[in-house]
Formats: C-alpha cells, structure tokens, sequence
C-alpha cells in the first residue's frame, strides 16, 4: 500500500518477518518498507538486514536512493534487484460517477470465480517474485490467489468484477482499499479471453465509483515498470506519476546456492 510509503522519513524502521510469504516459500522471509524522503545510511541498513537472520529480505525503497542497491552488496550475500513499482493518482474524482451497469461487488459465494480469473491474470506476470529463481513460480500464483481473497474480509476494502453471461466466470476485477486520504487500486485484471475490448477502462471507471463513493480525495494505483499498456491508459484516463520504488532481494549466498535450480530443473519445468 502506499501509505507505507508516506510515513515520516525519520520514521523507525525494521526487519519484520513476512509469515505468510515465509509458510507459502518454504523460507524464513523478512519485508523492508522505505518511506519517500528517507535519509537512512548505506551501513546502517547493511548492517540490519544483514544480521536479521531471514533466508530473504524483500527491500522496496524510494528510486531516489539509488546508492543502496550498491551499498548492500557483500560477499556473503546475493543482491538483486527484482523490480521497479510506479504509482500514479487521480485527484478530484468527479462527484457524479456512477457504477457501470452490471458490476458487482463480489462476495464468498463467488471464490471459485474469483480464484480463476486471478490465475488467469497472473500466470505469466513478471512480479519481484517471479525475478528470483528460489521461489517456486507455483506458490507465486497462489500468493496473488490468496492476497486477492483477503479483499473479501479486510474492513474498508472489497474486490469489484463483472460476470459473463453465463454466471460462470468473471470478465474482470479489481481488489479496493480505502487507506487514510486515498483509495488504492490494489490488484486487477481482465480475463485473457475478453482483452482488447475495453474491459480495462471499465474496471477503472468502476474502481474510481466505488473510491468516490466512500469520500476520499484520491485514487491510487501501482504496476512494475515494463507494463506500459496499463501506464498510457492511467494517463489518457487523468492519473498523474506519483513516485517510485525499487524492490532488492538480498539472499544468503549460502541459502540461494543451495535453492537455485539447475540446468536439469530449468529443463523440466512445465
């Protein structure tokens, strides 16, 4: 969320153990969130990940900090950066946007729907996740899966889609978040089947009802940097660039040796 992102720069920070990412990894996984404007030192953030203890440390802080990608680099641990997340906003939602015709806000009773469409989205998204070798591409989408159905009992929160007509399957959704002034696209998607045909505008239209409806003062959204269809629809629709982050994966070098694939595990995977 970006609010973690917003926080005081001097704000204290930690390693904080990531449980669900750990039990879903078969590893020990800590998280690491900069706040835009940090002042922290190269060594004293080297020093804090380092000794942490965790088999991986999932760092995102400000691009403006360019110097710590080089500062964490050791010889006893593996340095890599994963990602690059852009976020854009859209101020001052008009008062009078509605809720596209057929839209739902969907509930448990559509989970087995919900489930499939985000596989569908996901499979193949090249998240952080799918940048490290050590983690199996498998419990990545199962992650996404997971995230998207907590949607369905966070408070201020709700996952919007549209159905086919045949009630079977969801054409698109989206997971929403009301976080102090803002409310934040979080996950979304379109079914491959039904891309190209002006899905995505209406998942944003519909996203941005739901947010003005709830009376804060801001849509947010968040995508990695290569997905430049999704960046010039933001634009053309009056979001405008927020920041962004990078996301470093720092790995005992002894722990990613002995997880990484071989050539034969690179051959067999399906």
């Amino acid at each position: 969320m970006l609010s973690s992102f917003l926080a005081s720069p001097d704000f204290p920070w930690e390693v904080r153990k990531s449980l669900g990412e750990s039990n879903r990894f078969g590893l020990s996984i800590g998280r690491v969130d900069l706040p835009f404007g940090t002042s922290v030192k190269q060594n004293e953030i080297r020093e804090i990940i380092h000794s942490s203890g965790h088999d991986l440390v999932i760092l995102r802080y400000p691009v403006e900090r360019w110097d710590l990608a080089a500062g964490l680099q050791h010889q006893d641990f593996v340095t890599w950066q994963a990602d690059t997340l852009l976020y854009f906003g859209k101020e001052k939602l008009e008062a009078n946007a509605t809720a596209v015709e057929g839209v739902l806000v969907l509930a448990a009773e559509q989970s087995a729907q919900i489930q499939q469409v985000v596989r569908q989205t996901f499979v193949l998204y090249g998240s952080h996740y799918m940048a490290n070798p050590t983690l199996d591409p498998k419990a990545v989408i199962d992650g996404y899966v997971d995230w998207a159905m907590s949607f369905l009992y966070k408070p201020n929160s709700c996952i919007l889609g549209e159905m086919n007509p045949d009630q079977r399957s969801i054409i698109w959704f989206c997971t929403l978040s009301i976080d102090g002034r803002d409310g934040e696209i979080v996950l979304g998607g379109v079914s491959p089947n039904t891309q190209g045909q002006g899905m995505y505008l209406r998942l944003l239209r519909s996203a941005e009802s739901w947010i003005q409806k709830h009376a804060v003062d801001r849509a947010v959204i968040s995508t990695q940097a290569f997905n430049g269809t999704v960046i010039r629809s933001w634009i053309r629709n009056g979001y405008n660039y927020l920041g962004s982050l990078n996301t470093l994966h720092i790995m005992p070098r002894l722990v990613f040796m002995s997880r990484r694939p071989t050539p034969d595990d690179i051959a067999t995977t399906p």
